[in-house]
Parts: structure tokens; C-alpha cells; sequence
């Protein structure tokens, strides 16, 4: 699902440039294994590994678009494809920014279930300076990652109204070295109306997650450890497992 952080991770390597009137437009590409797929601190693949990655286009006039994959495994879904694009730049005193919209696509989510559909388009904003990122995503579709949405104690279903959710996240990385950087970060989901857990009955309005691990570089390859969790009401959004602490490893590269 996510990803302000893919974003954020398109300073990959190219492998190939094509030089315009206008721009040099380049182009990378990124691949990785990881130990469990988190998505704003929830398993997306029932605590198992994931493999994923995606390519990016950089017009190299602050536009870009892009494309992400993985497996998933909840409900019917097996693959997750996200699609993105934006503007991204840096004002004179230093402050990053970067704006775009996202559409996660699951093209296993069966029709006509009478359920809302997992498909969700958000819109995204972030700010950062030195290390610090700020970022926020709106969800911009009624339905929100097939989660159902309750109101007056009465399950809407397909009629579940979630537009206007939000996610924001504080993230922080301090190099400690050339290879090896430390991450931390903080994100809190909002739902623009009460969802159903995952026992059926508590209604939940919100849940926060968090991350702090490692990340060591070297040659082509990146090693990472993370350690990733929510808090009491994220382990009931997919169930407890899937929203416990637990340790994340991943290795991946771009090219």
C-alpha cells in the first residue's frame, strides 16, 4: 500500500537517460525482500515474506511518475499495484516538498460482493528538512482498502462512506555513517467514519504505528532491520498478529 517512503526512495540509481529540449528524463528501478510487508504498521501478508518492488520515471523537471508491487494476503487480494505521480522540489531555504496522488490497485478483489472495494486513490503531501519528514495522505474514494465503515452501530457495507480518511506520519533519519543510518517514525490513522474491527463489533475512529530500525548499505545492496508495531486499536484493524511489534528484515537493491 504506500507509500510516501517509496517515494521518497526514488534517489536510485538510473539506468538510462534521455536527454530533451527540456529535461533529462530518467529512469530506475528497485527490487527487495522483506520478512513481513508493512503497511502504516499493519502485516499486509499475514506475518510472511514479501516480495516487491517497482520502477520510476523522473522528467527531471520535478514531475515524476512511478509504479510499486507486492504480495498481499488478506481477504481475496494476492498482489497489491501501486501507481503515483507528482511534483516534487526544494524551496530556496532548503524545505523539500513533494505532492502527488496514489492509487493502490488489487486486481484479485472479487465484484459484485456487496462489499466496498479495496482499490483506493489518495491524495499526498510532504515536507522535510535535514532529516525530518512530514507527510500527510487523504483518501480521495469512498471505499478504503475494503474496510467497512459503521455507523449508528449499523455496518454500511458497500455504502461505507471513508473519503476524507487521513494518514500522517513524522519520520525521522540520522547517517551515522556513509553505509549505516538510523530511522524512526511516527504515523496516525484518522477514518472519516468509525470502521468495523476485525471481532465484527468494536467500532474503531483511529490507531497510531510506529518504526525505528536500521538500514546498512553496502555495494549495490541494502540490509535493514526494523522494528514495527501499532498500538492497541491497530491490532484489531487486520487482527492482533497482524498488528503486534514485531521485527522487519529486508535486503533489496535499485538499478
Amino acid at each position: 500500500m504506500k507509500k510516501l517512503v517509496l517515494v521518497a526512495a526514488i534517489a536510485a540509481s538510473t539506468f538510462g537517460a534521455i536527454s530533451t529540449a527540456q529535461a533529462e528524463v530518467t529512469t530506475s528501478a528497485n527490487v527487495g525482500v522483506y520478512s513481513d510487508y508493512r503497511f502504516r504498521g499493519v502485516s499486509q501478508t499475514n506475518n510472511d515474506f514479501a516480495l516487491q518492488g517497482g520502477f520510476d520515471v523522473d522528467f527531471g523537471n520535478g514531475f515524476y511518475v512511478g509504479n510499486w508491487n507486492s504480495n498481499v494476503s488478506f481477504g481475496a487480494n494476492s498482489l497489491e499495484m501501486d501507481f503515483y505521480g507528482g511534483y516534487a522540489g526544494e524551496f530556496a531555504n532548503g524545505i523539500a516538498y513533494d505532492a502527488g496522488l496514489l492509487y493502490y490497485y488489487y486486481p484479485n478483489t472479487p465484484n459484485n460482493t456487496g462489499l466496498t472495494d479495496a482499490d483506493t486513490l489518495e491524495a499526498y503531501g510532504s515536507l522535510g528538512f535535514g532529516g525530518l519528514t512530514a507527510s500527510l495522505n487523504v483518501s480521495l474514494t469512498d471505499d478504503y482498502f475494503a474496510l467497512q465503515s459503521i455507523t449508528n452501530g449499523v455496518q454500511q457495507g458497500a455504502n461505507s462512506d471513508l473519503a476524507g480518511s487521513t494518514y500522517f506520519k513524522l519520520a525521522y533519519e540520522y547517517p551515522i555513517s556513509e553505509a549505516l543510518a538510523f530511522g524512526v517514525s511516527y504515523g496516525i490513522t484518522n477514518y472519516a467514519d468509525d470502521i468495523v474491527a476485525i471481532d465484527g463489533v468494536t467500532a474503531l475512529d483511529s490507531y497510531q504505528d510506529y518504526s525505528i530500525g536500521l538500514t546498512y548499505t553496502a555495494g549495490k545492496f541494502t540490509y535493514g532491520a526494523a522494528f514495527v508495531g501499532t498500538d492497541d486499536d491497530g491490532e484489531m484493524v487486520l487482527g492482533k498478529d497482524q498488528g503486534e511489534a514485531d521485527l522487519i528484515l529486508s535486503i533489496s537493491t535499485s538499478f
